[in-house]
């Protein structure tokens, strides 16, 4: 990240830079969408000294080759530093058009006891040994998948919120979970289950005596940056592929979080929204909709009223004995 930017507003995006880092919300997309807005403003603004509105649309402009979501992915970390210069009179352009967003079309899988026993048992096997990695590489990238996707499991975080978590952001002690680097910056907090303490605690031990100062808490095999999206994802599909040939992805393992402790909860009215303020909070919504909103895909529902349901409404209205009527 070392790059120096090149255009007039230079000054400004480094100025902007340092204050996302201060705020701890600079990123590697921000950088990198950075670069390719300052190469774009050296190229099209030539002499200017200031920011023109045709400069800020024709980069927000979606390009031929882009579908809405990328574009808004490229876009969104310069619609902030507008935002910025606007709120501080360095500018008196508008915010350009975002293009509207496309609504995800994946449905979550909904796990079954026998599929989740299935898939840990596999993740559990480490297949993941390669000859060409170090022995240190080699047993860290054994650990680090099943270690990972029980964490995913049992706290409901988001994959990219479990892979850019840093070593100081667990308490080994009380198991509470600061998470920092979250969809819209929102910190919150998760408290880890006692079983789901012991494996991180070892699992520290063990990734501590080979890589005594590192920063992520789940390393990629070079030792130093956090574990890559596409590594996570690659390797659960390999795992999924001997569980079922329905598609799923690590994230469904969040929605399975929420649904889980939905239909375990027991008790009022009141003590039901408790624990769904409870749940919202420890999974980083910003509204209870939001947790609602997971419920959807739930087939359970049917099953788990049938269950604490079915005896007391036969009693009320018992089933109809045909055989005594006559047609």
């Amino acid at each position: 990240m070392d790059y120096k930017y090149q255009s007039f507003l230079a000054p400004i995006m480094m100025q902007y830079k340092d204050f996302c880092i201060a705020s701890g919300c600079w990123s590697t997309s921000k950088h990198a969408s950075f670069v390719s807005f300052d190469r774009y403003c050296v190229k099209h603004a030539g002499s200017q000294k200031c920011l023109s509105q045709e400069v800020a649309d024709g980069w927000c402009e979606k390009k031929p080759t882009e579908i809405a979501n990328s574009c808004r992915s490229r876009i969104y970390p310069v619609i902030g530093l507008l935002q910025y210069m606007i709120e501080r009179g360095l500018t008196e352009i508008n915010i350009p058009r975002i293009p509207d967003g496309m609504p995800c079309t994946h449905v979550p899988h909904l796990y079954t006891e026998k599929e989740l026993t299935a898939f840990f048992t596999e993740c559990d096997k480490r297949l993941f040994s390669d000859c060409r990695l170090t022995e240190n590489k080699i047993i860290a990238w054994r650990l680090t998948f099943p270690v990972i996707m029980r964490f995913l499991y049992s706290t409901g975080c988001r994959p990219y919120e479990a892979r850019m978590l840093r070593r100081n952001n667990i308490d080994m002690l009380s198991g509470v979970v600061s998470i920092t680097k979250s969809k819209a910056n929102i910190q919150h907090y998760v408290v880890l289950h006692s079983s789901m303490l012991s494996i991180i605690k070892e699992y520290d031990r063990i990734i501590d005596s080979l890589y005594p100062d590192r920063r992520y808490f789940f390393l990629s095999t070079n030792g130093e940056q956090p574990i890559h999206k596409e590594w996570l994802g690659c390797n659960y599909k390999k795992i999924w592929a001997k569980i079922s040939d329905v598609p799923s992805s690590p994230y469904d393992l969040r929605h399975n979080y929420a649904i889980a402790n939905i239909n375990s909860w027991h008790g009022t009215v009141f003590d039901q929204f408790n624990k769904l303020v409870f749940l919202s909070k420890s999974m980083g919504h910003i509204c209870l909709n939001s947790t609602r909103y997971y419920y959807h895909f739930s087939t359970s529902l049917a099953k788990l009223i049938e269950e604490r349901s079915e005896i007391g409404f036969n009693l009320l209205l018992p089933e109809v004995n045909y055989a005594h009527y006559n047609y």
